[in-house]
């Protein structure tokens, strides 16, 4: 028997640049953005593999998933 494999896709969090409805900008997430995604994270079934942007969101958001992470450009 064949083991399914489940894709979750997470945008990064929001940025001082996207929160005033810019896009495209590497910027750290917003404090706030920061504290609901610990939040969001206890309730999550977290990845066995986290890939993701090199931007600095994106990182940043990786890293609270508290997974170890690949920056795929």
């Amino acid at each position: 028997m064949s083991r399914m494999a489940r894709i979750t896709f997470l945008c990064r969090g929001e940025t001082e640049h996207s929160r005033t409805g810019g896009f495209g900008s590497d910027q750290p997430l917003t404090p706030t953005a920061g504290d609901n995604l610990r939040q969001a994270v206890q309730q999550m079934r977290l990845p066995d593999r986290v890939l993701c942007a090199p931007e600095k969101s994106a990182t940043e958001t990786a890293s609270i998933l508290g997974k170890a992470f690949t920056v795929e450009p």
